[in-house]
This record gives structure tokens, sequence and C-alpha cells, in this order.
């Protein structure tokens, strides 16, 4: 019976191309018409309003506006979104966002001869006509073109207002600087933050923006760690703050400082809740005798503020237990209490019924090779690697109740043009490191060339977890992370899932081999509805579908974050 969960998404292209359901153990799966199209694959899909889903599609340097209807998830109309002739030169097309009902696409431009850098926002009606009259978010001075930047975008848990940060480093300044702005659904701005920190006099200095969020009464909040060495002192100094600007105090920055108890963050994410209650999750690695920290990590950490008077209610540092050590780093380094590579990011947080967290974090590499002239422009290798998750279970308290290891490894390669690599996720100057954590996503223009086919989907409802990625066919039955083998054949990989009970309980679950016609979901491309509810899309060479993946007891509707 198990093995019947192959048809969540799989053996559709035998039956009837009409609207077609599923009906498997807790999950419906839910998939439209054939979308009989030849001008690209769905890249991202955008939202659902108003009866209809919104999609982005790409082939080539041109991007197209789907639109499905949202009973059937039939293919409604597919429109090129084609540039106003001013807004054409230069322009890098930085993603499509639905705010409440409006569509905007969003672009950003270096212009040399001022030496700024700018993001403009476009309106786009459903047939993919940009409207004239650019609205400018950012505008940004920079010395050059290395040290442009890059932006990060969130959305607010009602989907109704937007953030976005930009951020750099300033080599001749000696700073990093980076901002942050609000915007309503008419992308009016409600507020705007610029901050500035100096390293002129700290050495290997480190600063590190975790994450940025906005709750659902309209609050920013940034979660920064800054780490230097003082030889003086022979002293590694971390500190962990969290910059709260709340609608009620008129956006002013207020500076929540956190005990790490001789402990360096490695990353964070933050999570805003609706009750007025602030969560942060992360890595650690403790610091050695030295003063420097180690690479590692050495486990997770949860922290809880009240935002009312701004305390730190609670904060637990779990070291990882010596099971999870052993999937991952073997008997013989786990044995000597050795750390894991810094290499994972946290994917996934989900609520659970009783107040506690799920955390799911994957092991993740970007590798960028050698830079090739390729005629007029140069052309740059990237390997994509997604590999072993780790779910974490941690109770209202923040301390963990049991960590399980989903063996996984996955790989992708495409090719990107040589423009704007120079941040990344990172930059460094001069001893002064940076990174962004929002900056783990795969850029938009990799979409559609191999990458989407990687990472996971996690269903959540009442104390079940299910766990889907595209697996090596080769890998049915294995449980450990060292006898998995690599998916890097996509049209040739088998949907398999980790089932996980309240108590950590787990069974793997395989299909039955390769299927020529099976469609294969790209877990790179969805809309998260709430934790059981996603829309998806699979498809196979010519082949496209749009679909729903419904838990059994989870309702319709948007996620609270």
């Amino acid at each position: 019976m198990k093995r019947l969960f192959l048809f969540l998404f799989v053996s559709l292209i035998g039956l009837a191309p009409a609207f077609s359901q599923f009906e498997v153990d807790k999950l419906n799966a839910t998939l439209g018409d054939e979308i009989n199209v030849t001008k690209g694959k769905i890249v991202t899909i955008v939202g659902e309003t108003n009866g209809k889903i919104y999609a982005l599609a790409n082939k080539k340097d041109k991007y197209f506006l789907n639109v499905f209807g949202s009973s059937k998830m039939n293919l409604i109309s597919m429109k090129e979104i084609k540039m106003p002739s001013t807004a054409k030169k230069e322009l890098n097309f930085e993603r499509v966002e639905l705010l409440d009902d409006k569509i905007y696409l969003i672009g950003s431009r270096y212009i040399k001869s001022k030496k700024t850098y700018v993001l403009n926002a476009f309106s786009i009606s459903e047939n993919g006509q940009v409207k004239q009259g650019a609205k400018r978010l950012f505008s940004v001075k920079t010395e050059k073109h290395s040290e442009k930047g890059q932006f990060f975008f969130k959305l607010s848990p009602d989907k109704k207002q937007i953030v976005v940060m930009h951020a750099t480093i300033h080599s001749k300044k000696n700073q990093a600087h980076y901002q942050v702005r609000l915007f309503d659904k008419n992308l009016v701005r409600i507020a705007s933050k610029n901050e500035r920190v100096n390293f002129a006099d700290r050495k290997n200095a480190e600063l590190n923006i975790a994450d940025f969020d906005v709750n659902i009464h309209g609050d920013l909040f940034v979660a920064v760690s800054e780490s230097y060495y003082d030889k003086k002192k022979k002293k590694n100094f971390d500190n962990f703050v969290v910059f709260a600007y709340k609608k009620a105090k008129e956006y002013q920055k207020e500076i929540i400082k956190v005990d790490l108890s001789d402990n360096k963050v490695l990353n964070s994410s933050i999570m805003a809740n609706s009750d007025n209650t602030l969560n942060l999750f992360g890595y650690y690695a403790p610091s050695k005798n030295n003063g420097k920290a180690k690479v590692g990590l050495k486990g997770v950490y949860a922290a809880s503020i009240d935002l009312k008077d701004n305390k730190v209610i609670n904060i637990n540092f779990n070291d990882f237990d010596y099971a999870t050590k052993e999937q991952i780093i073997g008997k013989r380094k786990a044995a000597k209490d050795k750390a894991l590579k810094p290499f994972y990011s946290i994917r996934n947080i989900i609520e659970k019924e009783d107040g506690g967290l799920l955390l799911l974090s994957e092991s993740g590499m970007t590798i960028y090779g050698k830079t090739q002239n390729a005629l007029v422009v140069a052309v740059t290798p990237v390997t994509y690697i997604r590999n072993e998750v780790i779910v974490t279970s941690l109770d209202r308290s923040g301390k963990t109740e049991w960590t399980r290891v989903i063996p996984k490894k996955q790989k992708a390669s495409s090719q990107t043009l040589s423009v704007g690599l120079a941040m990344g996720a990172g930059a460094s100057n001069g001893g002064v490191a940076m990174t962004v954590g929002a900056s783990i996503t795969i850029p938009l223009a990799q979409m559609g060339k191999g990458p989407e086919y990687l990472s996971f989907i996690p269903f959540y409802h009442n104390g079940e977890l299910l766990v889907l990625f595209n697996d090596n066919a080769k890998n049915s039955g294995v449980t450990k992370v060292d006898d998995a083998k690599f998916m890097t054949r996509f049209n040739n990989s088998v949907p398999t899932v980790f089932k996980f009970d309240k108590a950590g309980n787990v069974k793997r679950i395989d299909t039955n081999g390769v299927d020529k016609n099976r469609l294969v979901v790209r877990p790179g491309v969805y809309h998260r509805k709430n934790p059981g509810h996603y829309i998806i899309y699979a498809s196979r060479k010519s082949q496209n579908k749009l679909g729903r993946i419904i838990l059994k007891g989870s309702q319709k509707g948007n996620a609270t974050l």
C-alpha cells in the first residue's frame, strides 16, 4: 500500500489528459490539463488570487506570464512580458510578485555614468502588458560595479506587503552598508532604514545579516551577528542583536541583544509570530580558548523574544547527539565529538500544534567554475549541490525532542552569464567579510536549467511530516547518508518520501523504479498555501502540468508564517 504513494504526481501521462484527481493515504493530488505550449518552462509560481493562479515561464531571454484557473488549473492565457522601450536597457529581471491582487515585475539596473544601482518595479496586467512608468524602489550610490551589492526580498504573512533589503561593502570607507524598506501593495514606501557598520579599527571582521522579516502588524526585524578578533585582548568578540522597527513606535530602531554564552551564531532564521513573539533559530559553534571560533556546527540554538518589552524569554543551545553525527560524519568522527561542516541552511520552519517547531535544514553548496569567454559574453559554469536534510523537532521552550537525518544527494550544473557574481551569498574586502542569509536562494535566471529539480517539499498536518524529493532509483531502501548515490539525471529520477510521526519514527516510501512516462516534480517551483497545501509544477520534456498536493485535514488558504 505504501508503494501506491507514487501516484502522488506520477504515471499521469497514460491517463486522459483532462482534470485528474487521486487520493492516496492522507494525500490528495490534483493535476490540471496538459499545458500544450512550447514557450518555455515555468520557473516561478507567483501566487493565487481571485480564482486565478499566476506563474512565470522562461525561454532563453524571454519571460511569459501564465494565468491558470484555480479550480481546474487549466491554462487560460500565456503572454510574453514585454518591457517598455525606455526600461529595456540593462534591466536585470529580478522577480515577479503578487501583492494582494496586484502583479509587479521587479528589475535592477546599474547606471555606470551615475555610479548608481537602482531597483524598479512595473505593474503588469493579466495579459502580460507592462504598464508605462516605473516605480523606483531603491537608488544606491556605489563606487564601482563590483561593489553594487545585491537585493533580497520577503513578503508579509498576508502577502499584502513586501520587504526589500540591499546589502554591500564599500571598500574605500571600509564599511558594510545595508538598507531595508517596507512597501504596501501599491508599492508605496511605509518605512526605510539605513545602517552602516564601520570596520576601520577591526581585523578579520565578519558581519552576517542572518535574516530579516515582517510580522502581521507591519513591524520590521533584522537579525545581525558580528564577529571580530582583538589581538591585544587575545579574544574573539561575538555579538548577536536583533534590530526591531515597530509600527506603533513609528519605526524607531530598538536594539535587542541576545546572550550567546561564549558561542558564535553561524547562521540564523527568524520567525515573527502574530502573538507578538519573535523566534530565532540557527546553528552555532563554541569558541576555542584562543578566542577563535570553530568552523563546524555544534548544534541548534533556539531563542524567543517577547516584543512587548523586548526581553529574551528563553534561549537554548542544543548539541547534536551522537546518532545524528554518526549518520553524517561517521562513527569515528562522531566518537571524537567532531563538528559538522558549516554547509547547512534552514529551509523550512513549521509550527506544530503543541507550540513547538520543526526545523528542516539542508546541506548545500554552490560552486562557480572558471569563466569562459563565448563570443561577446563571458559564461561561468555553476554547480548546485543539495544533500542530506536534518529534521529537528523542538518543544515550545526550544529544547530538542528528536533529530533525524534524511539521506539525500543531488547535483545539477548549468551556465550563467558572468554578471552580478561579485557579491553572491557574501562579499569580502580588506579583511572584512559580509554575508546575507537570504541569499541561499537560486537566482531566477538559473531556474529552468536544472537546479529546480533539487531540494525537497515538506508537508505537515497534525503531527505528521512527509518530505518529498527526487532521488536516484538505486537508492531504494537507503537510510544512511554514506550509502546514498547522487541524483543527477532528472528524467531518470524517482519520487521518494520520508514520513515522520510525532515521536520521530520514520518510514521511507519508495516507488517502483524509473518510469519514462512519469512526470517529474520540480521542488524548486512551488507556491505554499499552508504547511499541508502546495501548488506544484511537474513536467517531462514537452509535457507540463500544474497541480495541487493537499494533506488530508489541512485547509486551503494562505500560510501563517
